[in-house]
C-alpha cells in the first residue's frame, strides 16, 4: 500500500528513497489505490485507465479487490503487463523536464544578470 505520493507510478527502483515506499509498476505489480488521490489525480487516472491500478473506497473494498487479485492469476498479469507499460510510457519524465527547463533557466540567468549590470553604479 502506497500512502505517500505516485511513487508507485513513476519512481524506478533502484531509488534513493526509502525501500518503504512503494515502486510498483516498473516491477509490473498490480497497485491498489485509496480514495484520496487530489494531489496526483493525473497519474491515478492514467494507472486506472491503462488498467494498471484499480480504486478502493475503504478498507473493506480493500480486502475485497485484494482476495480477488490472488484468486486470478490472469488478470493479477494483466494488470501486471499493464502496469510495467505504464511505467515504460512515462519513463524518462524527468529528464524529457530537465531538457525543457534547463536552457529557460539559464536565459532567465543571463537576463536577470545583465539587468543587475546596468543597475550597478560605474
Amino acid at each position: 500500500m502506497v500512502w505517500n505520493g505516485t511513487d508507485w507510478v513513476r519512481e524506478s527502483p533502484p531509488s534513493r528513497r526509502s525501500w518503504t515506499r512503494s515502486v510498483a509498476t516498473p516491477f509490473g505489480t498490480p497497485v491498489l489505490i485509496g480514495p484520496h488521490t487530489f494531489n496526483f489525480s493525473e497519474a491515478t487516472a492514467g494507472a486506472i485507465e491503462s488498467g494498471a491500478a484499480l480504486r478502493v473506497a475503504h478498507a473493506d473494498a480493500l480486502i475485497a479487490a485484494l482476495i480477488a487479485l490472488f484468486a486470478d492469476p490472469g488478470r493479477r498479469q494483466a494488470m501486471g503487463l499493464a502496469a510495467r507499460a505504464f511505467h515504460a510510457m512515462h519513463r524518462g519524465a524527468a529528464d524529457r523536464l530537465w531538457e525543457w527547463l534547463a536552457p529557460q533557466l539559464a536565459a532567465r540567468a543571463v537576463q536577470r544578470l545583465g539587468n543587475l549590470s546596468r543597475r550597478a553604479p560605474g
